[in-house]
């Protein structure tokens, strides 16, 4: 394809292409005057005011310092024991005819549980009783004898005759006595084959069956009353001048959030483990519901001291810078500012605030990660 250039006066050059392409003029200046344009542009979007461009305020919740007094405990772990326990044994051997309770029940002191065959017992007491009758006539016929002989003159009867009757009425007396106790021993034996609850309580495992045969000493079970429960525990000898009998003690098992039971230290032990350190130590507490049980592991808090007025902040609210911590703080033009703040401790999820702060300054417990000193921020409800 050829061109050829041609002049018209007043003009810009043309150029004429050969082929379908029509005739255009070139301006040289056109490239240049795109870039002054866009350059116009930029410097446009450039040259508006910094105040013109409106700061979008960060949205925060805001709490005050609280001041309140600050108990102050120890806490360990501990073990559950009843306050009321007793195993449930055979006194007699027999075998077990009824069987009133089962296991896991609960009873009252005085419940029958079980019922052991009374009647060689029986047979027992009466064989006892007609013997002891039987001793009983026979000092009365001694008595009598004496007392005619008594009547008698002494030259009429021998002594050594008199010493007799005098000891045999002795002997008699003696064998009453021993046939009072097998009645006794036979009464006895006969109560023992009703088995009663000694104590109000829960029944645990047992081998209470009927018909089965027992002894003497066969062990039924474990009754233990829930009402109530030992916590023992050790303390070191660190705490053991903080610490005082009578003290409240609240317990709580490992899942539970709350401190939900209390009771009361009852007795330290009356010398320190060498070995370990620490003192053996044992509380008192109800149990409502029957929701702890012996043997459990609980945690376990003992009130020492009561610290007064004491200025405490949600513990989400203090950040870390270097080696101090500081909050954010907002002013009455909704404006954050970092202040630094000195913690003397923590207390579950508060802090415990030293210096730094005052009662009516808004801090912010949540959003601060957006923040910086300076930012504008909304106060969320």
């Amino acid at each position: 394809m050829s061109s050829k250039r041609i002049k018209t006066p007043g003009q810009y050059p043309l150029v004429r292409r050969s082929g379908p392409t029509s005739l255009f003029y070139r301006n040289p200046f056109g490239g240049f005057v795109k870039r002054i344009f866009f350059l116009l542009i930029v410097l446009a979007g450039c040259s508006k005011p910094e105040e013109s461009v409106k700061q979008k305020a960060v949205p925060v919740q805001v709490a005050n310092l609280t001041v309140k007094d600050l108990p102050l405990y120890i806490e360990g772990h501990g073990t559950l024991i009843p306050v009321e326990q007793a195993e449930i044994k055979s006194q007699v051997s027999g075998k077990i005819t009824h069987v009133y309770c089962r296991e896991g029940q609960t009873v009252q002191k005085g419940d029958k549980l079980a019922e052991i065959d009374p009647t060689l017992y029986k047979l027992r007491l009466q064989e006892a009783e007609s013997s002891l009758m039987e001793k009983k006539t026979r000092q009365q016929f001694a008595e009598k004898k004496q007392l005619r002989y008594s009547s008698i003159k002494k030259d009429h009867i021998a002594a050594i005759e008199f010493d007799q009757l005098q000891q045999e009425l002795l002997l008699h007396e003696a064998s009453i006595l021993a046939e009072e106790a097998r009645v006794k021993r036979a009464e006895i034996d006969i109560d023992h084959c009703t088995i009663y609850a000694p104590i109000t309580g829960k029944i645990g495992k047992n081998s209470l069956q009927e018909e089965s045969w027992v002894s003497v000493g066969s062990h039924f079970g474990t009754l233990r009353n829930l009402d109530e429960l030992f916590i023992e525990f050790a303390i070191t000898e660190n705490d053991l001048a903080q610490i005082k009998e009578g003290a409240l003690i609240d317990i709580k098992t490992p899942l539970e959030e709350s401190w939900s039971r209390s009771g009361e230290l009852l007795s330290l032990d009356n010398e320190i483990d060498s070995r370990s350190g620490t003192v053996q130590a044992r509380g008192k507490i109800s149990n409502p519901g029957h929701r702890l049980w012996p043997g459990q592991l609980v945690q376990w808090r003992l009130l020492v001291d009561t610290k007064k007025d004491v200025r405490l902040l949600p513990d989400q609210a203090v950040q870390q810078k270097g080696q101090g911590k500081f909050v954010y703080v907002i002013d009455k033009d909704l404006t954050a500012q970092q202040k630094p703040v000195v913690l003397s401790g923590r207390k579950e999820k508060e802090a415990i605030i030293a210096s730094g702060l005052e009662p009516d300054e808004n801090v912010v417990i949540k959003g601060q990660i957006r923040l910086y000193p300076g930012a504008k921020v909304e106060i969320l409800p």
